[in-house]
């Protein structure tokens, strides 16, 4: 997914690395997620994935209640 602000020039970034507490930042980042304020971010190959495996469980559970209702009988 693209950015929508402008890069920094080399200059500006390296001015913002030199300044950047990265281990803070990465902190901050786990306690956001863990408190659930940060939004997964799924590329389409995930979300595919999961809808196929989501398709599988159900497609799977199906065949089990079909199984034991014909056991019933």
């Amino acid at each position: 997914m693209p950015s929508k602000t402008k890069p920094l020039s080399d200059k500006q970034l390296r001015g913002h690395e030199a300044t950047r507490d990265l281990a803070a930042g990465l902190l901050e980042s786990v306690r956001q997620m863990k408190a659930g304020k940060t939004p997964a971010v799924l590329s389409p190959a995930v979300e595919a994935r999961e809808r196929a495996l989501q398709r599988a469980v159900s497609n799977q559970l199906t065949t089990t209640i079909q199984m034991w209702k014909s056991k019933e009988t």
